[in-house]
């Protein structure tokens, strides 16, 4: 890696600068994570000294004792007012269900963490004491965490209640997939030291005539546009389970692709690599397809290699921006994250316009005849995509 990054900032001609900053700035920000990871809150209490479960047979509440409680569904909590300032925070395992004085306050039908504000809920209760119950059909104990921590709090109103956006194995993921990608980019500029700045030329991408010969005369399943074609699908992969991650249920209909183990990261990205991967080639058979039929031949390879080159820049900026919120300004809530979502889209939908510029300075068919192109090639797959995966 480290011959990489000499290699990188070597001066060589013809190399754009563009990568080499992208590089240099995801790697820097990733060693500063790697070696400035903050604890996130100090334990005052471990509360499971405290967990009570409930005999039937003695009718009344007796302490939690691993070796003689035998099957559980529920264990409670007794909290008292005793922690002015302070958080309850809650690890718990796929299934399980939290009420407090009876109201239920969280399920997940995955493993998850809460972290509540515990002045906001004696404020919303009003007594000194509270009940806290965990309960699951089959409740695994050892899987439990109960803690009262001090306040470096995601903290969240009762009746709002925020997940707490600190998961371990996706910060982990997080770290080693930002390695990763870096290591593929550094890997290509090494291998295609002319062509492969192209692509991350925001100048000429937003042009309205493309004027380099190497993507006026480059194939779409030329060897260069391939390699950058699957590595741009493994970056948009990346950044969609980040996304999903931390957008709170944005993408309502893609709950399955949450990250609750460091492995289960990697197996969640190389399934949607696979779809991405799966995607993009459908769209070049369908480019191709639509070219002959609206005779638009010629503008098969233009039309591809700049939907390309805009859609590797458009994620390159959604992934700079999401590293950005979530190491500098460390944004734990999923505002900006959904923010950032509608401004990506934002960005496709101003691609589409580009690429109707560009064909437009390229032909003399009328504008309906393009726009009637572009509806089948780029709008009606724009549209069907956004609405599987937000609406």
């Amino acid at each position: 890696m480290i011959r990489e990054i000499v290699l990188i900032l070597s001066p060589v001609r013809n190399r754009s600068n563009m990568p080499r900053v992208i590089f240099l700035l995801f790697f820097f920000a990733t060693l500063t994570e790697l070696y400035g990871q903050r604890q996130d809150f100090v334990i005052l209490k471990d509360l499971e000294d405290e967990w009570l479960v409930f005999q039937e047979k003695r009718e009344r509440f007796v302490p939690y004792i691993p070796a003689q409680s035998g099957k559980l569904r529920t264990i409670h909590i007794p909290l008292a007012r005793r922690f002015e300032g302070a958080d309850l925070y809650l690890e718990l395992p796929a299934g399980t269900s939290v009420f407090i004085n009876d109201r239920p306050m969280a399920y997940e039908k995955y493993d998850y963490t809460r972290q509540w504000d515990l002045d906001s809920i004696f404020a919303a209760y009003y007594p000194e004491f509270l009940r806290l119950a965990v309960y699951a059909a089959r409740l695994s104990p050892e899987k439990i965490t109960t803690q009262v921590v001090t306040p470096n709090r995601v903290s969240a109103a009762v009746d709002a209640i925020v997940k707490r956006k600190t998961n371990p194995a996706f910060d982990n993921f997080l770290v080693v997939g930002i390695l990763l990608v870096l290591f593929l980019l550094a890997l290509l500029l090494r291998l295609y030291p002319k062509s492969l700045p192209v692509f991350f030329n925001i100048r000429q991408a937003v042009a309205p005539r493309d004027r380099e010969e190497i993507i006026l005369r480059s194939k779409p399943l030329s060897k260069v546009n391939l390699q950058m074609l699957f590595f741009h699908s493994l970056v948009v992969a990346f950044i969609f389970l980040l996304l999903n991650e931390n957008s709170d249920g944005l993408f309502n209909k893609v709950k399955h692709w949450q990250i609750d183990r460091f492995h289960i990261g990697f197996w969640q990205w190389i399934k949607a690599f696979a779809f991405v991967l799966l995607f993009f080639g459908i769209k070049l058979i369908g480019v191709q397809l639509f070219s002959l039929l609206y005779q638009l031949r010629t503008f098969f390879i233009a039309h591809f290699n700049s939907y390309l080159r805009l859609s590797v820049i458009i994620a390159w900026v959604g992934l700079s921006i999401f590293v950005f919120l979530y190491y500098v300004m460390e944004y734990r809530d999923p505002a900006p994250y959904i923010t950032l979502i509608y401004l990506l889209s934002a960005l496709m939908i101003l691609r589409i316009l580009i690429i109707f510029i560009k064909l437009r300075n390229a032909s003399s068919h009328r504008n309906l005849h393009l726009i009637s192109y572009l509806c089948a090639t780029e709008i009606i797959p724009y549209t069907v995509s956004f609405k599987f995966l937000v609406l």
